[in-house]
């Protein structure tokens, strides 16, 4: 990207707002996938274990995509209500025309930190509260963004992080689907509030009952 395309861009929400929408419709679809092929890794109360592997990696990627896609809707926010916070680094040629361009803050030290995003863009805010209705509602959302924010820096991505750390628990006081087959209950109320559009067409599945 030429440096003079990202000056605008970077300051552009519905820049952020497309990619994050272009994230949520891959990440429903992949759900899609996911519900289809859990269904049938389990019959007749027998698991299928190479059918639910295929699930949870269907999930494992919709997560990423989710992620991404909260992300980019974040920064929407932060863009559109607080264009100061933007820090851009330019360098210039002898004629003062841009050379290069990088981004060096969004308001965040770290741009993948789901939990400061959602902080500088307000939503923890009283805008939210007929969302995250209370403290335990605002505190399960900051723990599902913690979690999404580690599939996409590593989780989702590669099978190792590329240095050794703490791994990032799910807390032990919030159900545990909430991680995973419930995640969307919270997710979605919020990407519609942050006017990221969704899939209003359901993913065509293979005629064969038991494809994936």
């Amino acid at each position: 990207m030429r440096p003079e395309d990202l000056i605008r861009n970077v300051r552009d929400p519905s820049a952020w707002r497309r990619e994050s929408s272009i994230m949520r419709f891959s990440a429903e679809a992949l759900w899609e996938r996911f519900e289809h092929a859990l269904i049938a890794s389990i019959k007749d109360r027998v698991v299928n274990d190479e059918l639910f592997e295929v699930a949870l990696g269907y999930m494992q990627s919709s997560k990423l995509l989710y992620g991404l896609a909260l992300e980019n809707a974040f920064k929407a926010e932060i863009v559109e209500r607080n264009p100061d916070d933007i820090e851009l680094k330019v360098q210039q040629d002898g004629a003062g025309q841009a050379t290069r361009a990088h981004i060096k803050s969004l308001g965040v030290q770290n741009g993948h930190d789901l939990v400061a995003l959602a902080e500088k863009a307000g939503i923890f805010d009283e805008r939210f509260s007929n969302i995250l209705v209370d403290e335990r509602n605002a505190f399960a959302f900051r723990e599902i963004c913690r979690h999404l924010m580690e599939m996409v820096v590593w989780q989702g991505r590669y099978p190792v992080p590329m240095s050794s750390k703490e791994p990032v628990l799910f807390d032990r006081s919030l159900p545990s689907v909430l991680q995973n087959h419930y995640i969307r209950d919270m997710l979605d109320p919020v990407l519609d509030a942050l006017k990221i559009p969704s899939r209003s067409i359901p993913l065509p599945l293979s005629p064969s009952e038991g494809a994936i």
